[in-house]
């Protein structure tokens, strides 16, 4: 009876753990006036399954490299511009609609596509630093489309 209990609450004590971990990466991206490659690529690379939430946001940039998602030369600290970030929405989410960007993935259309989806406000500029909360705010309307698709 023991180690059946002892297994449990190692289990339990692992799922907090885990659950911690994704808690405090979601307070670190609402404080951040300039979200990161590494923050962004935390949260496309859990939805893309290609990391899981223990991963630092290192590992995930680099998973997210890896698969050929983020082709771009950065780092993992560098700040991600606008019209990047949609690019990785729009591969993490699946994202489609938009006939230029299925025949033309880049970019350019991605932030076009979740500007008419007004997931993104029109008057935002693709090369605009967003702050966490605003890079939550487009998250939570990509994962919230991806549902009801």
């Amino acid at each position: 009876m023991k180690k059946i209990s002892m297994l449990i609450l190692t289990l339990i004590v692992c799922a907090f753990a885990s659950w911690a971990q994704s808690a405090d990466s979601v307070t670190k991206m609402i404080e951040s006036q300039k979200v990161t490659y590494g923050q962004i690529s935390y949260f496309t690379a859990i939805q893309s399954n290609l990391v899981t939430e223990v991963a630092s946001n290192e590992e995930a940039f680099a998973a997210l490299k890896n698969s050929g998602v983020i082709t771009k030369d950065c780092q993992a600290s560098d700040f991600i511009p606008l019209e990047d970030f949609a690019y990785l929405c729009t591969r993490a989410w699946d994202i489609q609609g938009s006939l230029l960007y299925q025949f033309f993935p880049s970019p350019r259309y991605a932030l076009r596509l979740l500007k008419a989806k007004n997931f993104i406000p029109a008057s935002y500029d693709p090369f605009k630093n967003l702050s966490g909360r605003d890079a939550l705010n487009i998250i939570y309307k990509c994962a919230e489309s991806q549902e009801t698709q």
